[in-house]
């Protein structure tokens, strides 16, 4: 059963898409998304690699909102350079490492305590650093809940119709989180952050971040899987509270009627 936070939201959400047919054309980045890494180097001594494209493009979601005054889902700041160990338990912990990295040891398992826990990330039959596709949001909304963002709401979309929810999600600046085909062999094989979008019509992009690259701003067009860094599906987050949610959807029915009202 849907929580009420979430059919606001989606209702609110609803009527910022009704509004994208009216923006005008040109590029909108939100900023103030962090960058985060699986760190080629090692992740603090892990393996190259960990702890997966999944939980760390999604701990930048988390980060962002972090910065944006939900303090509780990072111990300390959201900063990679300043607060590094504490971003990085956020995105896959010690527990995570010890019980999922390597082999899938036999239960007890530690309780969830990271993103990468709560996507399910290199458990069975998934191998390290991998995380099934449709576990995206439920991990970032999940782990929001456990550190008390209980109205945390999340939900996903294939490609088709996804152009709609991205632009409204940027515009609300919403950062998402991408499933990709980093090669265009129609495989999916990779998560970035998308913060941002060109709208230039027949000629849409989306900017992201890439988990192997640290503080890299990127672009790619806007197609399906089978095309470089092409879409699979997009996965958008909201940690706000049930009350911030409700005056979403007022901002959301007033930008309805000031627009109705111009266009008379």
């Amino acid at each position: 059963m849907r929580s009420p936070g979430l059919v606001l939201h989606l209702l609110a959400f609803a009527l910022l898409v009704s509004a994208v047919s009216d923006a005008g054309a040109g590029t909108y980045l939100i900023s103030d998304v962090p960058s985060y890494v699986q760190n080629p180097a090692g992740f603090s001594g892990y393996p190259t690699g960990y702890p997966g494209c999944g939980p760390t493009a999604g701990g930048m979601v988390i980060g962002y909102w972090e910065g944006q005054g939900y303090d509780d889902l990072i111990t300390g700041s959201n900063s990679w350079t300043d607060n590094r160990a504490n971003v990085e338990a956020m995105i896959g912990s010690q527990g995570h490492y010890d019980d999922y990295w390597g082999d899938d040891a036999s239960p007890p398992h530690h309780e969830n305590n990271c993103v990468a826990d709560f996507m399910g990330t290199s458990r069975d039959p998934k191998g390290n650093g991998q995380t099934a596709e449709t576990n995206l949001y439920f991990g970032m909304v999940e782990y929001a809940k456990d550190s008390g963002y209980e109205y945390a709401n999340g939900w996903y979309s294939l490609f088709g119709g996804l152009w709609n929810i991205f632009v409204a999600e940027i515009d609300a600046d919403r950062p998402m989180l991408f499933a990709v085909d980093t090669s265009g062999d129609g495989n999916v094989n990779h998560c970035v952050t998308a913060f941002g979008y060109d709208n230039t019509e027949g000629a849409e992009r989306y900017y992201y971040y890439d988990p192997n690259y640290l503080d890299d701003q990127r672009d790619a067009a806007f197609k399906p899987v089978g095309n470089v860094f092409g879409i699979s599906s997009g996965t958008w987050f909201d940690p706000v509270p049930e009350p911030a949610t409700i005056g979403l959807l007022a901002v959301g029915l007033a930008a309805m009627l000031l627009r109705r009202r111009r266009r008379t």
